[in-house]
């Protein structure tokens, strides 16, 4: 019979579970704690008559807030609640009378101030509401909703509140309000922040989740509501959505409404009365699911079928609410429909019997009806193929022998198959005999290969056949259908087959000596097939054994020589010859007839390896040689001898060796004690060998022998000397090469070097070894410290463990931070760790240039030696360190030097920016020991100068050169300074005549400044003056006052 669901939704709280639609009715018990108030004093459930009631208490406004502070501007009003048990707020929204058609902001708060969502709600009379994303709650905090306001007199407006399926209402209380009582009449006992009471008017909205009807589509037919109206009214309203996410218009009527598969309803509820409001039970909808399209069975989509009467059968249809249902199917050639073959409805069965159908493309599609005449909509369009054509008939088959024994490849052209072209399969037939189509049973069968679209080569090879049979292939197709082709054309093919061989020579009978050609012809049954070897066996005694003789990976020849003597002499010789082709299969020839061999005698012969010229022998030594006797059945015997000097003959070590019969050639050895012979000697081997009628020898280079070993001889050490001072980063130590006594007879020595921190007891700081000079070079610095003592010594080992130790242990002292270089020795008292001070004779770029300036200063003269770069470095990396913190002591040797007078030998740095020297400050001239000393701050280069500073502000003036060819050169005025001064120079002519005058700024210090300026031979009107001696007046007048007078006599020669 006809069923009707029924979907009883009760007006739930946040804890309720609504049931999917076409499940039993829903209920709710409200008696339980799960449906207690989840806002707290604001509402309540009557769990007496298991329905919600509206809030008619009242709540606060925000904490620390007074009565007064919500009547200004902007601010916002609102209310404070907790719930009961955990919820989400899912809206916001707020009563929006007629005459206000402003945007209000609503918000949700934590009681901590945090915003927790934001609504904008305008535009509407009545209620306003706009959805948020939720906002889950709970228990154990309170919670704030509050609306921005501009004006005082908005208080009057509810602020609603929504939870899962409730929104609530309630107002401020504003003083001076119409209807509102004052805060003195207020009705909350005590003295609270703010009164907050219900408006006049109360309101709840109250909205379920979406029901699913089932299918996609249902006929909703009407709904019924269960509630109670005390005052005020109830209104209904329905939403359907086709995925409970997007939702479509509300409509209050339903009654026989087709839809979407989701339901909704919401209802409104309103009441003048602030105590007492509806109450709403329960609401039931009545529907009707639409049944969905069944799924189609058999055939199965893009089958192919070879007959014209298939039986098309579905699945039942699902629909929910309805136990009888009917289809209707349609069957045509096209997938419009048009003129279908069937066009049938009211089928009870889930199949039908088609016929009529021709060969080609068919399509069908189903839909189904309900009790209710409710149809689903058409199925999706299925397809089948009707081919009752056969393939054609493979006419091209053909075989080959294969690449392996016992394989056969087979390749055909893909055969048409009309009309659709769908080959599914190959059968291939084959047997070592010729059959017809009848016998197919009685042969071999293979599946082929997956066919490939008609016209391409298909191959396939069969394997596991005999060797050298031949058989016979047929081949045919099955169509995807199940058509079957006409049996192929007949082919066969042979399988691999040994080679034959024949041996053409020797002969039965014949004669052999000497080299002698064995000749042999091959063939192969199989065309195109190759060679892989050819192989040649003897047999010495009339075919009961046979050896391999020879091997020829050249398989074009037909012939080799044989070199018989080889082989021995005899009368009972065979042979043999076997041939192998690619497949591996091998033929072998008849047996030749029996054969002699007879090979004249041949003398043996004998090579000595070693020993060697030169070698020297120590212990048991190898004797070796080599050997070979052409004649396989001579049996060679060997006499060793030894020669202690080319006058002393030989002496029989061993007679008669014999190393086995039928050896033609190889390599043996004889082991020899030479410890039973003195050391030295030119000592020889001579090795004989004999077949017992002829022999040969051979000698082995002169050798000596050593046996006995002699340490090194004994040695001193050398440098550093013993007690001495080591100031170089990486010391070098030398010692006595005296070398070995058995040097001659090949001894090696080599050394082990010793650096110890004590000797008492002896504590070995580095151990190195081998040394193979008499020097070694310390690299590793960081074992040596700065002012301290340490030992060394060396120990000579040969190559048989003779030692000899040095003479003497030597001592040395490490004194990085003072070095002596040339004339100049430099100290510090405080360089750091791990630096040393480092000093060269240099004369590079930046000496020279200086030197070159001394040269041409009138105070300054270079006595000879050198300049010396002073720096210091890191010992760890012998990287330069900075020394511009450290204090060095310099002493300079004059001694030697080329010394105008002790006192103005002057020790000088160099001025790199200026590229000059400078004077040291604060040096110091030792004449007894003829030495400069000076302390300095860092490091640079250094040199020594005959220095004659002025004595007093001005020295003389001079010019270079002089004289002068003003057409081709300037001249330089140069004037020593010891402070600033103004300069003026005045140049006259021989006749007293002024030619010239000019004035400058001269620089000075302590020790004497030079200044340079130039005169280009030109008057004051810039014409070049005549040939002649001129007058220059200088005036200097320092800046500390007085006056200066100097006078030069200047050359002009053009």
């Amino acid at each position: 019979g006809n069923m009707m669901k029924k979907i009883l939704i009760l007006f739930c709280f946040a804890a309720g579970v609504c049931c999917p639609a076409h499940a039993a009715t829903v209920s709710e018990d409200f008696t339980t704690s799960a449906h207690k108030d989840s806002i707290g004093t604001n509402a309540d459930w009557d769990t007496t008559a298991a329905v919600l009631r509206l809030p008619s208490a009242r709540s606060k406004l925000f904490e620390g807030e007074d009565s007064s502070q919500i009547l200004f501007v902007n601010r916002e009003a609102g209310w404070r609640f907790r719930v009961a048990v955990p919820g989400a707020i899912i809206g916001l929204g707020r009563y929006l009378p007629a005459s206000d058609r402003e945007s209000y902001t609503l918000n949700l708060w934590s009681d901590a101030g945090m915003n927790l969502a934001t609504a904008l709600v305008s535009g509407a009379t009545g209620w306003a509401w706009a959805d948020i994303e939720p906002v889950q709650l709970s228990t154990s905090s309170f919670y704030r909703v509050s609306v921005a306001i501009s004006s005082g007199a908005v208080f009057s407006m509810p602020i609603p509140y929504e939870n899962d399926y409730i929104k609530l209402s309630s107002a401020c209380v504003s003083a001076g309000a119409e209807g509102f009582p004052s805060l003195s009449t207020g009705v909350i006992v005590g003295v609270p922040d703010i009164l907050f009471r219900t408006n006049f008017q109360t309101h709840a909205y109250g909205r379920s989740k979406g029901y699913d009807s089932g299918t996609s589509r249902a006929r909703y037919l009407s709904y019924s509501a269960s509630h109670e109206l005390n005052s005020g009214t109830i209104n209904y309203e329905f939403s359907f959505s086709t995925n409970s996410i997007l939702w479509y218009g509300w409509l209050d009527d339903i009654a026989n409404y087709v839809s979407y598969r989701y339901v909704r309803w919401k209802a409104e509820l309103t009441s003048p009365d602030g105590v007492q409001s509806p109450i709403l039970s329960s609401i039931t909808i009545n529907s009707n699911s639409f049944p969905e399209p069944p799924p189609a069975v058999l055939p199965p989509e893009g089958f192919y079928i070879n007959y014209t009467t298939p039986t098309l059968s579905w699945d039942e249809a699902y629909d929910p609410d309805s136990e009888f249902l009917s289809y209707s199917l349609q069957l045509a050639n096209n997938s419009s429909f048009v003129s279908p073959l069937i066009d049938s409805s009211g089928i009870a069965a889930l199949s039908l019997l088609s016929s009529g159908l021709s060969q080609g493309t068919w399509f069908w599609r189903l839909k189904a009806k309900d009790d209710y005449n409710d149809e689903s909509d058409w199925s999706d369009i299925f397809s089948f193929f009707v081919d009752l054509s056969q393939p054609s008939q493979i006419v091209n088959l053909d075989a080959m022998t294969g690449f392996v024994n016992g394989e056969i490849k087979l390749t055909w052209t893909s055969p048409d198959d009309p009309p659709f072209d769908e080959l599914a399969a190959y059968d291939i037939f084959y047997a070592s005999f010729s059959f017809s189509s009848t016998e197919l049973s009685s042969v071999n069968y293979l599946a082929g290969p997956s066919p490939k679209a008609p016209g391409n080569l298909e191959n396939i090879t069969v394997s596991g056949l005999q060797n050298e049979v031949e058989y016979f292939f047929a081949v045919r197709s099955h169509d995807a259908a199940g058509n079957v082709s006409p049996l192929s054309t007949f082919s066969s093919a042979l399988t691999n087959a040994a080679p034959s061989v024949t041996v053409l020579a020797p002969s039965g009978g014949d004669m052999l000596s000497g080299n002698s050609d064995i000749v042999w012809n091959v063939s192969d049954p199989n065309a195109g097939d190759m060679l892989h070897d050819i192989r040649i066996f003897l047999s010495k005694d009339c075919g009961v054994t046979y050896a391999l003789l020879h091997e020829l990976a050249d398989t074009s020849v037909d012939r080799w020589t044989w070199n018989t003597a080889l082989s021995g002499n005899g009368a009972f010789f065979r042979l043999k010859i076997s041939a192998t082709d690619g497949g591996g299969l091998y033929g072998t020839s008849a047996e030749t007839g029996d054969f002699s061999i007879d090979n004249a005698n041949n003398a043996p012969a004998v090579s000595v390896r070693g020993p060697l010229a030169g070698d020297i022998k120590t212990g048991i030594i190898s004797i070796e040689w080599d050997f070979e006797d052409s004649d396989f059945y001579d049996r060679v015997y060997f006499s060793v001898f030894i020669s202690s000097c080319p006058a002393a003959g030989y002496q029989l070590l061993e007679e008669k060796l014999y190393f086995g019969e039928g050896l033609r050639t190889g390599s043996t050895s004889y082991l020899l004690d030479t410890s039973l012979y003195p050391d030295g000697g030119e000592y020889d081997i001579k090795v004989e060998v004999s077949d017992g009628l002829l022999s040969a020898s051979s000698v082995s280079g002169q050798f000596s022998v050593w046996n006995v070993n002699h340490p090194p001889r004994s040695f001193s050490l050398l440098y550093p000397d013993d007690s001495g001072e080591v100031s170089m980063l990486t010391p070098e130590f030398r010692w006595e090469g005296s070398g070995d006594p058995d040097l001659a007879s090949g001894d090696a020595v080599n050394y082990r070097f010793f650096l110890y921190s004590s000797t008492f007891p002896e504590t070995v700081l580095l151990e190195v070894f081998p040394v193979f000079t008499n020097t070694y070079t310390l690299s590793d610095t960081s074992l040596l410290s700065d002012f301290t003592t340490y030992f060394w010594r060396v120990r000579a080992e040969d190559s048989q463990l003779g030692e000899t130790l040095s003479c003497e242990t030597f001592s040395f002292y490490v004194k990085w931070s003072e070095i002596i270089c040339g004339r100049l020795s430099v100290q510090s008292p405080d360089i750091p760790v791990n630096t040393y001070i480092d000093a060269a004779e240099v004369s590079d770029a930046l000496t020279l240039k200086a030197d070159d300036a001394a040269e041409e200063s009138p105070i300054m003269k270079i006595p000879g030696g050198s300049s010396y770069k002073v720096e210091l470095k890191n010992s760890l990396n012998d990287s330069v360190a900075n020394a511009s913190a450290y204090t060095f002591n310099l002493i300079f040797s004059y001694d030697g030097l080329e010394v105008i007078s002790p006192s103005t030998t002057k020790l000088f740095v160099l001025d790199e920016a200026n590229n000059r020297w400078a004077l040291v400050s604060g040096q110091q001239t030792d004449t007894e020991n003829r030495r400069v000393t000076a302390t300095v701050q860092g490091l640079s280069y250094f040199r020594l100068l005959n220095y004659a500073a002025p004595s007093s502000v001005a020295g003389d003036v001079k010019n270079y050169p002089n004289p002068f060819n003003p057409l081709l050169e300037n001249t330089e005025l140069v004037c020593v300074l010891s402070e600033d001064a103004a300069l003026k120079f005045e140049i006259y002519s021989p006749f007293g005549e002024l030619v010239k005058k000019f004035s400058a700024s001269g620089q000075g210090n302590s020790t004497g400044l030079t200044n340079i300026f130039t005169w280009d031979g030109r008057n004051g009107k810039g014409a070049v003056v005549a040939n002649g001696v001129y007058i220059l007046h200088l005036t200097v007048k320092p800046l500390s006052g007085g006056e200066y007078r100097r006078r030069r006599l200047i050359g002009v020669l053009k």
